[in-house]
């Protein structure tokens, strides 16, 4: 138990006993070579979803959100929110200061949500497996269960019956300078960028998406719920990410019982892709970056990954087509080979692994980094600095560990070291 703790919590404190619920009990049964991505969807926060944000937090993270956050976060709208607020966070200490300068900025964010039908199927059959469960929805007039106590949690979302699991909140920064994070945290970065321009393979590294995480089941999980998820990208074209000078991550998480099963790295590796895909129009496709030039491969590579996941199975293809992807299309009836066809002949050719322009030009070759303020986009993030779980996270996922802040953190009046970590985004 004490392995699935919250890395973020203090050393020697007590967890949240909240975490130790029903649902979190019964989801530990599930095995962990059991992959669920298949069954997990993909959504952008609504307002009814504010109170399971913010009950996730509190079991999650031993700082103090303040409750507008979780209402901007869980916006409809491309929140704004009131940033002296939000600095509460970094300081529970009774002595709190609020001296500084604030201002607005646009906070994006998605949840992780899984089937209820799925834990009513295991807690029934006592099976795990997804083409079990896939029957048992298709052939079961009515697997609601009444007068389950798992549907008065507030991660229970009625409106769609099942289970907020995880999230990813994120900071879109339009400025260079930012004061609700740090005035200095731009100069960390351009500094960060210039000194090592001259050593290309370092940030060539630190640039490339770590394609060691995706196989079958990842590349299915990212094409129905990133790159064919309509409300996603409807969600996401709201913001002005394609102006942002930064992008921070404030919080991300997986509740306690589907934790230590890579759903976290998987999270942050979707976020990756989503900007890379919002921002430039660059999808992944075995093992190679594309230029999209149609959306009408999009659909035929998902169909092209369902089919080599579920191998061809049309009757478990169809379950999972209408009753978990709510999709009427159905993957038609093609071969794997058919499929790969039509793929190749409207993707074009790859573009190579995606390097550093040394001289920044914006009309530089087609392959260079393209620069905002003389350097990329950036994603990056602070891990207080005793989540070594977290920071080896980021780092395998080619997040580079820039540097260490001191005293960054106040929690209980006593002060706590941040690693400083930050991924480049090129444009091709």
């Amino acid at each position: 138990m004490e392995c699935l703790k919250s890395s973020a919590l203090i050393p020697g404190e007590p967890e949240y006993k909240s975490e130790f619920n029903l649902l979190n009990m019964l989801l530990m049964k599930v095995p962990k070579d059991v992959d669920l991505l298949p069954i997990l969807n993909i959504k952008p926060l609504q307002p009814r979803h504010s109170s399971a944000l913010q009950e996730l937090h509190l079991e999650l993270f031993p700082v103090h959100y303040d409750p507008s956050f979780f209402e901007v976060a869980c916006s409809t709208e491309c929140g704004f929110y009131d940033t002296q607020s939000f600095w509460d966070m970094f300081d529970s200490s009774s002595n709190n200061t609020r001296d500084l300068d604030w201002y607005e900025n646009q906070i994006l964010s998605f949840g992780l949500f899984l089937p209820r039908s799925y834990v009513s199927f295991f807690r029934k059959f006592g099976k795990y497996d997804i083409e079990s469960y896939l029957e048992y929805i298709s052939n079961e007039d009515d697997f609601t269960e009444f007068d389950d106590p798992l549907a008065e949690m507030l991660i229970f979302d009625p409106e769609y019956d099942e289970f907020l699991i995880g999230f990813v909140t994120l900071l879109i920064n339009l400025e260079v300078t930012n004061k609700l994070i740090s005035d200095d945290d731009y100069n960390i970065l351009y500094t960060h960028y210039h000194n090592n321009m001259e050593n290309n393979s370092l940030l060539s590294n630190e640039i490339n998406i770590n394609l060691d995480k995706f196989d079958v089941s990842y590349y299915s999980f990212i094409y129905n719920q990133l790159y064919n998820n309509k409300l996603l990208i409807e969600y996401t074209r709201k913001f002005q990410i394609k102006d942002a000078k930064t992008i921070y991550i404030l919080s991300t998480g997986i509740t306690l019982g589907l934790r230590r099963r890579s759903l976290g790295t998987h999270l942050i590796l979707f976020t990756q892709i989503l900007i890379y895909f919002i921002n430039y129009s660059i999808i992944v496709f075995e093992g190679y970056y594309y230029i999209l030039r149609s959306r009408d491969v999009l659909d035929t590579i998902k169909n092209y990954y369902n089919k080599l996941f579920f191998k061809d199975n049309y009757n478990l293809l169809y379950s999972f087509y209408t009753l978990v992807l709510n999709d009427n299309s159905i993957c038609p009836r093609k071969t794997t080979d058919e499929l790969d066809s039509i793929i190749q002949a409207k993707l074009g050719e790859p573009t190579s692994n995606l390097i550093i322009n040394s001289n920044c030009d914006q009309d530089s070759n087609h392959n260079s980094v393209s620069c905002v303020n003389n350097i990329p986009l950036v994603i990056y993030l602070h891990t207080i600095y005793y989540n070594e779980v977290a920071t080896e996270m980021y780092k395998k996922l080619h997040f580079y560990n820039i540097t260490t802040i001191p005293n960054y953190y106040s929690i209980n009046n006593k002060k706590y070291n941040a690693n400083f970590l930050a991924y480049f985004l090129p444009k091709p």
